[in-house]
């Protein structure tokens, strides 16, 4: 059951980074007719989106975790990395999964799986860890946590899941629904 999730993690993901830039072309195209900017919510922070009429790639590294609720983990282990690269030029987006247990050097604590360089530094040494490895600028980051993915999937209409045979897990974490963050609960999924 938990690399299903780890697999809509995944996915979601993507999914997100696609309906962003879509909703970016959107965005850019009312732009443009109107002349004006929308307005923003003063509370709501400014976000400067960097111009894509140039001939300069963007990149973005989008970073998520499951476990961003638990007090203990103010910057928690990013369970997953992904670089995604804009290419005005040539109308092109891609993106690259980084393995969570790369085995790299994190700058100032030697080698260790890249999922804890946020643990050690945050946004900026996980940046860092990553430009680094790749040799390439990260430009901007997102940060995605599970009650994230849990919106984007319910906006969506949920994920249906077809068991060909019984599923039983007696310690499912029970993080999101309960008083206790390392709450476990059971599960039974029927055919």
């Amino acid at each position: 059951m938990r690399w299903v999730i780890r697999g809509l993690i995944g996915l979601l993901l993507i999914g997100a980074a696609w309906f962003s830039w879509q909703a970016y072309h959107v965005y850019q195209a009312v732009d443009s007719m109107t002349g004006q900017t929308a307005p923003r919510y003063k509370a709501e922070p400014t976000v400067v989106v960097p111009p894509l009429n140039g001939g300069k790639r963007v990149n973005f590294l989008v970073l998520g975790s499951d476990n961003d609720k638990k007090k203990e983990e103010a910057r928690p282990l990013t369970q997953s990395m992904i670089i995604v690269t804009l290419d005005p030029l040539n109308y092109k987006v891609s993106m690259l999964s980084i393995p969570r247990d790369f085995w790299v050097k994190i700058p100032g604590h030697g080698m260790g799986k890249i999922d804890l360089a946020h643990k050690y530094g945050g946004v900026p040494l996980a940046r860092f860890t990553v430009e680094k490895l790749l040799g390439i600028p990260i430009h901007h980051y997102a940060w995605v946590g599970l009650n994230g993915f849990i919106k984007v999937i319910d906006t969506f209409g949920g994920v249906t899941l077809n068991a060909s045979y019984p599923i039983l897990d007696d310690s499912y974490p029970n993080d999101l629904n309960s008083a206790d963050p390392y709450g476990y609960k059971r599960v039974f999924i029927p055919p």
